[in-house]
């Protein structure tokens, strides 16, 4: 047993470890950085403690993050897999320039509304809104949306890091979006 504690101890941080370390110990628990990083929890705090790494101001609400089960949503993998295909397409991340918010969104033809009430009704939070056509020839429109920070740091959040997207472009918007409201609420 003593053998295999020295030698993990010996074992050598990669440059993207260090890098990821860097970029994450500041906002997310230990516990929960060491699946990304692919050291022990123990390991982690360690390594930032020798690097003088320190948790921001706002960390407080990055532990939001690890109170919800991603269990939630594992009996669910079809609809789950279904979601994340369909926001690739159909969603969008928002942050506004001039009042600083922050939004996730669904939207599509009031004609199909019922899938943005399955969205919610999934997720359990958001709204969803229905808006009158702005020309004769063309249908109404009807919004799944969740905006207030701690649904989308509890709900949101967890589940696109779980169910990432098979296009290189929205996990590409999402990861902005996600590092924007981090940095955000870390002020």
């Amino acid at each position: 047993m003593s053998n295999l504690i020295s030698i993990s101890q010996m074992v050598k941080w990669t440059e993207k470890q260090l890098k990821l370390l860097h970029e994450s110990y500041s906002h997310f628990q230990a516990s929960y950085l060491k699946n990304l990083i692919g050291k022990s929890a123990q390991a982690i705090r360690k390594k930032a403690s020798r690097l003088k790494l320190k948790k921001s101001n706002g960390y407080r609400y990055k532990n939001l993050i690890n109170q919800i089960p991603l269990k939630k949503y594992s009996g669910k993998n079809n609809f789950s897999s279904f979601i994340s295909g369909f926001v690739a397409g159909e969603g969008t991340f928002l942050k506004t320039k001039n009042k600083i918010r922050f939004k996730f969104a669904i939207a599509l033809a009031d004609d199909d509304s019922k899938i943005l009430e399955d969205v919610k009704k999934f997720f359990g939070v958001g709204n969803v809104q229905y808006y009158p056509p702005r020309n004769k020839k063309w249908k109404g429109s009807v919004c799944y949306s969740v905006g207030d920070i701690p649904n989308l740091v509890k709900v949101i959040i967890p589940f696109f890091d779980k169910f990432s997207f098979f296009t290189t472009k929205k996990q590409y918007q999402y990861n902005v979006w996600k590092d924007k409201l981090i940095k955000h609420i870390s002020i």
